[in-house]
């Protein structure tokens, strides 16, 4: 696993099911982004990271394992200017979504470089 993450600008999991966490803090560098879609094998970075990005704070608090997450930000806060969002080129983040559609497809535009905001039709 730490030749999979090591050294990624994004790590992406849809794994619905691990038996405990899959990575060490360390193997991240500088930088990386971590979205696990389901949220499973990555609790312990969550208190490593720099920034915890979520799509609903209650509802991530509810969530087995949330409790390493000292301070998460909504998605929305940084959508409305609330929030800084990545500050730094070298802040690790971590992204947990547990079932916003709308963050999704921006998340995932961003990614592939659409921005969907003022254009007609996007959504």
């Amino acid at each position: 696993m730490r030749q999979l993450v090591g050294e990624k600008d994004i790590v992406l999991s849809a794994a619905s099911h691990f038996d405990g966490d899959q990575c060490q803090p360390e193997w991240f560098a500088p930088g990386t982004t971590v979205i696990p879609i389901f949220k499973v094998g990555f609790n312990n970075i969550n208190s490593a990271f720099d920034l915890v990005f979520v799509d609903d704070v209650e509802g991530i608090k509810a969530w087995p394992g949330s409790r390493t997450i000292a301070d998460p930000v909504e998605v929305a806060a940084v959508v409305r200017g609330e929030h800084a969002g990545r500050t730094s080129s070298a802040q690790r983040i971590v992204c947990h979504n547990l079932g916003i559609g709308l963050a999704r497809y921006l998340l995932g535009g961003a990614i592939v470089g659409v921005n969907c905001w003022g254009r007609r039709g996007c959504f």
